[in-house]
């Protein structure tokens, strides 16, 4: 009876690890300009979380990995923002954003740098501050003169992409725009 009992119990507790099952809270968290320091209304934040699926349980390599949740908000006169924060039993991450026209967007894993002559130099490494209570997302300004649209309107869409937020999604028209169009030229299509 005991083994039966312990082998139950080991299988749900693999069952729910692999399930990518995880509770969550609410983390409030502001958006500011980088320069002034002042809140930033509209501006969308959006997150991923996803766990990580594995290819087999004895063999540890990973095949990709799956969302748990998607979520997004938009920023009120003080510039504060509400998402869901998940913990995971299983091994998982997230991936956030954060973007109000006329600054450049922000993500968790690497800064937009404008003045980059090369791609290594154009997108640098983030050290990922994480989701937390409190946190306070800059947005750097664009500064009309130079700026490379289009790059930056290819990082807004890789974003976009991941997070998949229907709020995102429609701030970021404009980008997408830039973005077809470009394509468009280079395909040679006319509008």
């Amino acid at each position: 009876m005991i083994a039966r009992a312990t082998i139950t119990f080991y299988i749900l507790t693999l069952s729910l690890m692999l399930s990518g099952c995880g509770v969550h809270y609410m983390v409030k968290g502001q958006v500011v300009d980088a320069v002034t320091k002042q809140p930033i209304e509209g501006a969308v934040v959006a997150v991923e979380w996803y766990y990580i699926q594995w290819m087999s349980c004895l063999i540890p390599l990973t095949s990709g990995h799956e969302t748990v949740a998607n979520a997004d908000s938009i920023t009120d006169a003080d510039g504060m923002f509400t998402i869901p924060r998940y913990h995971h039993i299983t091994t998982g991450g997230h991936f956030m954003g954060a973007y109000k026209e006329g600054y450049i967007c922000w993500n968790n894993e690497e800064f937009f740098n404008p003045d980059g002559k090369t791609t290594e130099e154009m997108f640098t490494p983030r050290r990922d501050p994480g989701v937390y209570e409190g946190m306070v997302i800059e947005l750097e300004p664009i500064k009309k003169e130079g700026f490379p649209v289009l790059e930056h309107a290819k990082f807004v869409s890789s974003i976009r992409d991941r997070v998949a937020a229907e709020n995102f999604f429609f701030a970021t028209k404009k980008e997408r725009e830039i973005e077809s169009e470009s394509n468009r030229k280079n395909m040679g299509i006319k509008k």
